[in-house]
């Protein structure tokens, strides 16, 4: 985290946006579980990878490597490109 974002300006994550991201972590390395988000979450995948998009924003306290967050960023506009 740099300097201007620090924990006192972070924005916590919902419970909603961090099974968003433990769900994509954990279906990374299969290509996704695409045919299991719309079950799980109710929402289609383009709008399943924008919100973790959203949740991987700098100002977001998501308690992730930058290494991390850049693979999952990568990982969600590849997805929303096949799902548009």
């Amino acid at each position: 985290m740099t300097a201007s974002h620090s924990k006192l300006q972070s924005e916590p994550l919902s419970g909603y946006e961090r099974e968003l991201l433990a769900f994509t972590l954990r279906w990374l390395p299969y290509g996704g579980g695409d045919e299991f988000i719309l079950p799980h979450f109710g929402i289609g995948p383009s709008l399943f990878y924008r919100r973790v998009l959203a949740a991987l924003r700098p100002v977001r306290d998501h308690r992730l490597s930058p290494e991390e967050r850049g693979r999952l960023t990568d990982f969600c506009l590849r997805k929303i490109a096949e799902h548009p």
